[in-house]
């Protein structure tokens, strides 16, 4: 047999052994080998990060490559919840490469809600498109803790008992009409 003849094998790569010919295919296909090496690449610098973020935090030591827990997200159950939950009173977890901490008592919660400069409550990553950033959902610092106290006053047993009167007076006026 004609080592020359053998198609797309040269001659020395057949009498050097595999390693030249797996140096030859990937010379041929270098396109596609470099698209490979950088994805997965990618892919190592995503775990790396999260595991570095996680550090000592309860949860999954890896997460689903780029999407996370999404599946999750896209058919809830209270058994995920309650595992994340239980996970201790700190879990971690990544949706879409956002870091997540979850918070399980109230101690952390509040740590949480008291640290605006560290931490950014929020439910949902869209919230923010959805209810435009300027929202006071959204507030943190000192106009966060002005808006509370303007709230405060609302829910006073004073304030709270002439809400109660006025709604029972609605809804006596209302029943007597039917």
């Amino acid at each position: 047999m004609n080592n020359s003849s053998t198609p797309g094998y040269s001659r020395m790569s057949l009498k050097t052994g595999w390693s030249a010919v797996t140096f030859e295919i990937i010379s041929q296909h270098k396109l596609l080998v470099t698209s490979a090496v950088i994805v997965v690449s990618l892919l190592i610098l995503e775990q790396t990060v999260y595991r570095a973020k996680k550090k000592w935090l309860p949860g999954d030591k890896w997460t689903i490559p780029l999407i996370g827990k999404f599946k999750d997200s896209l058919n809830p159950t209270l058994e995920n919840y309650m595992k994340q939950w239980s996970a201790g009173p700190l879990s971690a977890l990544s949706v879409f490469n956002l870091f997540i901490v979850m918070a399980s008592s109230n101690e952390y919660t509040r740590k949480i809600l008291n640290s605006p400069s560290y931490t950014e409550p929020c439910l949902v990553a869209s919230a923010k498109a959805v209810l435009e950033a300027e929202n006071w959902v959204f507030l943190n610092g000192k106009a966060h803790a002005d808006y509370r106290r303007g709230l405060n006053a609302l829910f006073t047993r004073k304030a709270i008992s002439c809400v109660v009167s006025m709604i029972s007076s609605n809804n006596t006026r209302l029943v007597s009409h039917t």
